[in-house]
């Protein structure tokens, strides 16, 4: 269970009520004339007391007793604050000062319950309560301080109806004395914040802060404690986005006050974290719980329950990002330390890690995980009192485990167990609940239950506040209580059992129909939340991360919407598939240059943007920086990683900020953002021209579904996916980059061609140019050479000039999507006035001496070339001989244009440079190394020159992440290097290759490499390739063409010399 700590900042009544010797004395006197005046009937005030003779000594040696007691108690001493409690209570009772005597037990209570003696505890609050009975003071201040103080002990234990009547005993005594009670009022509001009563609690803090603002003003702390109290309740009742507005107001004043290293931000920055995690933005929440968690060492150290019970809320971030080695790690090391805070003894934070730790191991199918809920489970029924809701979590984990493994009967069991100890809240979302009603819900379904449940899947709907977003969808989406994560898990299941009922189905009628559409209605909910979810979040990664939970939901989206067009014959079904495939394609892509041109679209300042773009900037090279030293050591600097962290999360917050407050600011920037239109078949036939088609695939769990349209037509195709498929295309993939695997190469190519290509190639024989938007695998190889016949002597033929390869016939473009790919024709190039025609970069790694080479100026004679390898972070980059004359030849092909071009060779292509010119030229070829970091997608690169300047903060390599910060507005970007357009598969999001960088950052065409090509072979098909752009020729045709000039030629046909090359583009 995730622990969000909720802060009591209500002031404790720690001041002793000291009675003056005189003042006694006289009220005591003033009682004996009074009532032997009124006679003996009367009822006495103190009966059957006689009037003492005060010794002013034993007097002042119980105050000296209170008084070292309170010094122990404030070092947290209590045997020894109770020693001289006991002695101060005994001198008091004997000299019938009462209210001090009352005011020491009460210390002996406080004691007592910081101290977990409840037991001990009860028996002084009797004793407290009996004594004000017999002297007729259960009215008197002082009972106000005790019954706050128990009061709020009771909360401790989880008595919370005990807790409530003393606090509002408590409440009423203050009232009647005129006294302030906002104390009161607050921890009043925390009994009902933990019972789940967030519409009470929230009225009890809005009112004592309101007199928090009459006294003190809104930038007193005691106002700013209050005001957090606040966004506590509004986190629990799914005001995500107002939580998190409530607690930025908030950390400015505790930084004042406390610095940036008080415990207190600590629990803050938890609290924010937990916002995050409950909007699922975890790569967020980890920024603020790394930070919690150092604060808290700096403070506790790190073997300390508060250091742990964060380290155990990393753990769980960890686990959702799916790093479950990372989540392993943190958990030992928290039970680690609770073994040697508590020893053997029984505590929740030990059973709450268990429970954790067993739920990775259910993640993972691991049946250990059983053992550590039964260990879990164990030590909370050997607690007393409170915790109902962690010990519902710790059934319903094992619950689900059950389930998982078939065993639904013992699953249904300890739901039901759950489900009688869930609180039930009032006003709001309940997480726990609507996951209890989703578990239930999945186990009746696997039984077939459908009925019941269809009942728990409502009921878990409602519970995430379901019922009233989904009668405001997509309107003021952040003034709605609701969990997104809980909702979108329980409306995919509901789907999923709509479909299966579905299937289920022996008739093909109106009741089959019905199945299919309110199945097709539920995954159409689920699309819509994980746009809201990606839309809501700030980083980039946890995006991605929710990009893996939307195979699931498209996948079964485009099964269900073919039955449908089986069982209607209705197109409508077909083109509304189409829309789904596209909505699943590069979602955090297209999110991205959308807001990207949003932000110029509704006018926000140049002054704003520059800053954003500088914070953008200055978060790539320190988590690149930060990579790197993980990367290259094993024991790397921690006080430099430490340095690095804190930087990084000063600018994340930041740049957080910044994005709320274009919100806020620029309404027309957060309505266009929040509004996505994907483009319909129509839309997408209006912009092709006769002779092109559009191929668009989708891996689906059992099918690819292909999706062909031309001008006048639409046609999806669906093929059975067979296990070996993609093995087959790893074969071909394998044959065109491994010379062992080269005579292969016609096998596996003749069958993917009859996979993938054959059954949709009738629609576009007529066409001359296919743009594909491929899928998974389908990325990693180059469909120009796939062959459409088989040779019988396959193995033995090596004149691959002759083979029926599809760029015979076609010329082919790639793109990530379809909206993108029309994108493309909006942001043309045209109207731009570039200050240069052409830049061509080429580091060589083999003359030392950098040149920079202009179209008017003849060439310089160049000095003999040093051959040597260079290395850069632990890699070797030889020399590149044919790069250094292929920029120079690209160079001259210009020299007649009316604008210049540039060469930056050697020494003067640097990557500063790089980045300093990019944006000033029309077309940018750049021939160097790159490469691909399989473990560290974030760093693979483009290698340039090495800086002369030592100060500089750049190495010499592009990196992936490094590229989206630049402004590049070429028409065309040439990657003349190996692997630039290869990359990690994330479903949902396609190749995360550094075209995608490329491609944010305004380019509208790129040539890259799909693996490790020659020097000189990349010099013969670049050239012709440049030469027919010359000559007017569209890229693809100019592309195309000189493939064919290089299959027509022996020594360059086989596939991996002239396919490698891909266009991304139009």
């Amino acid at each position: 269970m995730y622990t969000v700590v909720h802060e009591c900042y209500s002031k404790r009544g720690v001041n002793s009520i000291y009675s003056s010797f005189h003042y006694s004395l006289l009220f005591i006197l003033a009682l004996f004339v009074f009532f032997s005046l009124a006679g003996a009937s009367q009822k006495t005030y103190l009966p059957n007391v006689a009037i003492p003779v005060v010794d002013s000594t034993k007097i002042k040696l119980a105050n000296q007793h209170f008084k070292n007691a309170l010094v122990f108690k404030k070092k947290e001493q209590f045997d020894s604050s109770l020693f001289y409690l006991n002695l101060a209570s005994k001198v008091y009772w004997g000299i019938s000062d009462y209210e001090n005597y009352i005011n020491s037990l009460r210390y002996i209570l406080i004691n007592n319950f910081r101290q977990k003696n409840y037991s001990k505890a009860k028996k002084v609050f009797d004793k407290i309560v009996k004594t004000s009975i017999t002297y007729e003071i259960e009215n008197h201040p002082i009972m106000a301080k005790v019954y706050y103080n128990f009061g709020s002990g009771c909360r401790k234990t989880g008595e919370y109806l005990q807790a409530l009547k003393y606090l509002e005993l408590a409440k009423k005594i203050k009232q009647k004395n005129k006294l302030t009670y906002v104390g009161i009022l607050v921890n009043t509001g925390n009994v009902y914040f933990d019972i789940g009563e967030y519409d009470k609690a929230l009225t009890v803090f809005t009112t004592a802060y309101k007199m928090r603002l009459d006294k003190y003003g809104k930038k007193h702390i005691k106002s700013v404690f209050i005001f957090k109290n606040i966004a506590d309740v509004l986190l629990k009742k799914g005001y995500y986005e107002k939580a998190l507005s409530h607690y930025n107001e908030v950390l400015p004043f505790y930084i004042n006050k406390y610095g940036s290293n008080h415990s207190r931000l600590s629990t803050l920055y938890s609290n924010i974290s937990t916002a995050y995690h409950l909007k699922g933005d975890y790569e967020f929440e980890k920024v603020y719980l790394k930070k919690a968690v150092e604060i808290s060492i700096a403070n506790f150290g790190i073997n300390h329950a508060q250091t742990a019970i964060l380290l155990t809320n990393l753990a769980i971030t960890h686990r959702n990002l799916g790093n479950n080695k990372k989540a392993r790690e943190y958990y030992l090391q928290v039970i680690n330390i609770y073994l040697k805070i508590y020893k053997n003894k029984a505590r929740s934070h030990i059973a709450n890690t268990y429970y954790n730790y067993a739920e990775l191991l259910s993640k993972e199918n691991n049946i250990d995980a059983k053992s550590y809920y039964l260990k879990a489970i164990a030590i909370m029924d050997s607690l007393e009192g409170g915790h109902s809701d962690l010990k519902a979590n710790m059934h319903m984990g094992l619950g689900y485990f059950l389930h998982k493994n078939k065993l639904y009967s013992k699953a249904d069991i300890e739901f039901q167990i759950a489900l009688k100890l869930v609180k039930r809240p009032s006003g709001g979302i309940y997480s726990t609940l609507a996951e209890c009603y989703r578990y239930m819900g999945d186990n009746y379904s696997e039984q077939k239950f459908y009925k019941k449940a269809l009942i728990s899947y409502d009921e878990s709907i409602s519970a995430s506040g379901g019922d009233y977003y989904f009668g405001f969808l997509q309107k003021t989406i952040n003034n709605i209580p609701l969990n997104r994560i809980e909702l979108l898990e329980t409306v995919t299941s509901k789907g999923e059992l709509f479909r299966k009922k579905m299937l289920e189905e022996k008739s093909s009628g109106e009741e089959k129909i019905k199945l299919a559409k309110n199945a097709v209605h539920n995954f159409d909910l689920a699309s819509k939340l994980l746009t809201e979810l990606q839309t809501n979040y700030i980083e980039d990664r946890s995006k991605l991360n929710l990009s893996k939970k939307s195979f699931k939901i498209y996948d079964n989206i485009l099964e269900t919407l073919n039955i449908l067009y089986n069982l209607t014959n209705d197109e409508t079904f077909l083109k509304t598939a189409f829309l789904y495939a596209e909505k699943n394609k590069v979602a955090v892509l297209t999110q991205a240059l959308k807001e990207a041109r949003v932000k110029k679209f509704v006018n926000i300042p140049d002054s704003v943007l520059i800053r954003e773009k500088a914070l953008l900037t200055d978060i790539t090279y320190h988590e690149i920086t930060l990579q790197k030293l993980y990367a290259r050591n094993d024991n790397p600097d921690q006080t430099k990683i430490a340095e690095i962290q804190n930087t990084l999360f000063k600018l994340k917050t930041d740049h957080g900020s910044l994005k709320k407050h274009f919100e806020m600011e620029y309404p027309q920037y957060y309505e266009l953002k929040y509004k996505s239109v994907i483009p319909s078949v129509e839309t997408i036939q209006n912009r092709l021209d006769a002779n092109s088609a559009l191929i668009e695939y989708v891996l689906g769990s059992k099918t690819l579904s292909i999706f062909t349209i031309t001008k006048d037509n639409f046609f999806l195709t669906r093929v059975p996916l067979d296990t070996f498929l993609l093995k087959k295309v790893d074969q071909f993939k394998l044959s065109l980059v491994k010379v062992s695997e080269s005579a292969h190469f016609t096998k596996w190519s003749y069958h993917i061609y009859n996979k993938i290509f054959k059954p949709i190639e009738s629609f576009v024989s007529s066409k001359q140019k296919l743009i594909l938007i491929p899928d998974g695998k389908l990325y990693y190889f180059p469909f120009e050479a796939l062959v459409r016949k088989f040779p019988e002597d396959s193995l033995q033929h090596n004149n691959y000039s002759d083979l029926d390869y599809l760029i015979n016939d076609f010329e082919f473009v790639y793109h990530y999507s379809g909206k993108l790919y029309l994108q493309s024709f909006e942001e043309s190039k045209k109207d731009i006035d570039f200050d240069y025609n052409i830049a061509a970069f080429a580091p060589v790694f083999g003359n030392q001496n950098g040149e920079v080479i202009e179209t008017e100026i003849s060439l310089v004679t160049k000095v003999k070339n040093y051959f040597y390898s260079k290395w850069r972070n632990g890699k070797s980059f030889s020399p590149l001989l044919h790069s250094e004359k292929e920029a120079e030849s690209i160079i001259n092909m210009f020299r007649d244009y009316k604008k210049k071009s540039k060469a930056y060779l050697n020494s003067a292509a640097t990557e500063k440079t790089f980045k300093n010119e990019a944006g000033k030229f029309k077309y940018l070829h750049i021939a160097t190394h790159s490469f691909f970091d399989k473990e560290m997608p974030h760093l693979s690169g483009i290698v340039f020159a090495e800086e002369e300047d030592s100060s500089s903060h750049e190495d010499g390599i592009l990196y992936s992440g490094e590229i989206y910060n630049l402004d590049i507005r070429s028409e065309l970007v040439v990657l003349s290097s190996c692997e630039s357009g290869y990359g990690k598969i994330l479903k949902g999001e396609g190749i995360m290759a550094m075209t995608r960088g490329f491609l944010y950052s305004g380019a509208s065409n790129i040539l890259a490499s799909l693996w490790p090509v020659s020097d000189m072979q990349t010099y013969n098909l670049m050239l012709p390739f440049y030469k027919g752009i010359r000559n007017l020729k569209s890229y693809s045709a100019a592309l195309r063409e000189t493939k064919l000039t290089m299959i027509k030629d022996k020594a360059s046909s086989f596939p991996s010399i002239w396919s490698g090359f891909i266009l991304i583009g139009r």
